[in-house]
C-alpha cells in the first residue's frame, strides 16, 4: 500500500523544488540562494553556494550524476557530482530576468539543457560536442522569445526531441529540440499555468 515512507523537516521557509540526487541523496531548493544536499538515511547536509539571489529551480541528470540550478539573479548554474555533494562546473548567463525553470535531456548522447525566464524567453544550452566531460564549454545554442507572459515550467520529453513549457498567458507550448520550432500551443486554461511534463510510459514521435 502507499503512503509516507519518511518525512523530513527542520526548514524555515518554502521548499521551491525538490529532486532525486545521486544514491541515498536529495537535492533541494529553499528559498534561498542556496541548495540543499541531503542524506536520506542520516540527514547530513551538505550546501551549494554561488547564487546570488534565491534558487527558483532545479533539476538533476542521475545518468551523468549533474545537477542545474536557475535563480532570480538571472542565470543558471551547472554542477557536477563529486564526493557527498556536488562541485560548480560553469554559470550560464544570458537571460534578463529571473530563470524560472530548468530542465536536462536525458540520453547519454545527447546532452542538452532548457531554460525559461520571465524575460518570456526560452533558452537551450550545450556543452561542447554534447559531451558531459566539457562542461566548462557550456554555450547558448538558441534562444526563442516564447511567450507573452512570464514562464513558469520546462519540460524535455524522455527522447530528447521535444520540450513543453508553460507560461503566465495560459498556455503551454511544445518545442522541437534540434531547432527550437514551436509545434503546437495548448489552450484552454482559465489562468496561469505553473507545471508541465511528459509522460514518462508513453512514447512521443
Amino acid at each position: 500500500s502507499s503512503g509516507i515512507n519518511a518525512e523530513y523537516g527542520g526548514y524555515n521557509d518554502e521548499i521551491i523544488d525538490v529532486k532525486p540526487a545521486f544514491e541515498g541523496h536529495l537535492a533541494l531548493a529553499t528559498n534561498s540562494e542556496q541548495i540543499r544536499i541531503v542524506n536520506t538515511d542520516t540527514l547530513a547536509t551538505s550546501v551549494l553556494s554561488g547564487h546570488t539571489a534565491t534558487v527558483l529551480a532545479i533539476d538533476t541528470n542521475t545518468e551523468h550524476g549533474l545537477l542545474a540550478s536557475s535563480s532570480k539573479d538571472n542565470s543558471v548554474m551547472l554542477w557536477k557530482h563529486e564526493g557527498d555533494s556536488y562541485a560548480h562546473v560553469v554559470t550560464c548567463t544570458g537571460h534578463t530576468a529571473a530563470v524560472s525553470g530548468v530542465a536536462w535531456s536525458h540520453l547519454k548522447d545527447n546532452m542538452f539543457v532548457v531554460s525559461v525566464s520571465s524575460d518570456l524567453t526560452l533558452k537551450l544550452w550545450q556543452p561542447a560536442k554534447a559531451n558531459v566531460d566539457k562542461l566548462e564549454r557550456t554555450k547558448c545554442v538558441y534562444t526563442i522569445k516564447a511567450h507573452d507572459k512570464d514562464i513558469n515550467c520546462v519540460a524535455v520529453s524522455p527522447n530528447d526531441k521535444f520540450i513543453i513549457s508553460g507560461s503566465l498567458d495560459k498556455t503551454a507550448k511544445v518545442w522541437s529540440a534540434g531547432k527550437g520550432n514551436l509545434l503546437g500551443v495548448l489552450r484552454g486554461h482559465k489562468r496561469g499555468i505553473w507545471s508541465a511534463r511528459f509522460s514518462p510510459s508513453t512514447s512521443v514521435s
